[in-house]
């Protein structure tokens, strides 16, 4: 049994991106059809099935908006943490540059000046 649900849910596996689109579309799709006006639905011939389905329409809406609030949610966290690690890491490399000695110092200012690759110590 556990085989069977692993690969039902590798096979409705999608990428991020895709459920956000899907996601936008339902919430869109959902507002037209919960908010829209009368006049604009009677003329698509969609008033009855607002009427008959109104609860289930407003339970999707409510559900791909959500869904499309935590993708936002999540694509800003991973910006903002990716920009607040990198500047970790910048500033962990100048302590470390700045707890050099002096021997080191003249070390890596001669690949600087030099713009080498390589440098012979001896």
């Amino acid at each position: 049994m556990p085989d069977i649900l692993k690969s039902l849910f590798e096979s409705i596996a999608v990428s991020a991106k895709t459920t956000a689109m899907v996601s936008l579309g339902c919430a869109t799709a959902l507002a037209f059809l919960v908010f829209g006006s009368d006049n604009v639905l009677k003329s698509l011939g969609l008033m009855e099935f607002r009427a008959d389905y109104r609860l289930w329409l407003g339970l999707l809406l409510i559900f791909s908006t959500v869904s499309l609030g935590i993708h936002v949610v999540v694509f800003v966290w991973e910006k903002a943490s990716r920009a607040i690690r990198r500047q970790l890491v910048i500033r962990g490399r100048r302590r470390g540059l700045h707890s050099l000695t002096e021997p080191e110092k003249k070390i890596l200012r001669g690949f600087i000046v030099l713009e080498t690759k390589t440098q012979g110590l001896a």
